[in-house]
C-alpha cells in the first residue's frame, strides 16, 4: 500500500470572497449620492416605493374622468346626431 503524505506546513487559507455589487449600487455611489452600499441600497428603495406610489396614483385617477367629457351625455344631447336632411 502507499502511503499518503500531507504537508502540513503550508497554511491554507479561503480566498477573500467579494460580494458583487449591482450596478445601480455601483451607479450611486459613483454619482455620490450615497457613501457606503447600505445607503445606496436604502436610496434605491425608497426610489422603488415613491415609483410604486406614483404608478398607483396614475392608474386610481386615470379611472375618473372630467365633468366636461361627461357633460353632454348628462344634458341629453345626443353628440352624433344624424342629419335629417334628405
Amino acid at each position: 500500500m502507499s502511503e499518503i503524505q500531507f504537508r502540513e506546513d503550508q497554511e491554507f487559507s479561503r480566498p477573500a470572497l467579494h460580494p458583487k455589487r449591482s450596478a445601480f449600487v455601483q451607479f450611486v455611489l459613483k454619482i455620490g449620492l450615497a457613501d457606503t452600499e447600505n445607503k445606496a441600497n436604502y436610496l434605491l428603495l425608497g426610489f422603488v416605493v415613491v415609483g410604486i406610489i406614483f404608478t398607483i396614483f396614475t392608474f386610481i385617477s386615470s379611472g375618473k374622468t372630467s365633468p366636461s367629457a361627461e357633460q353632454p351625455f348628462k344634458q341629453g344631447q345626443n353628440v352624433l346626431r344624424p342629419s335629417n336632411t334628405h
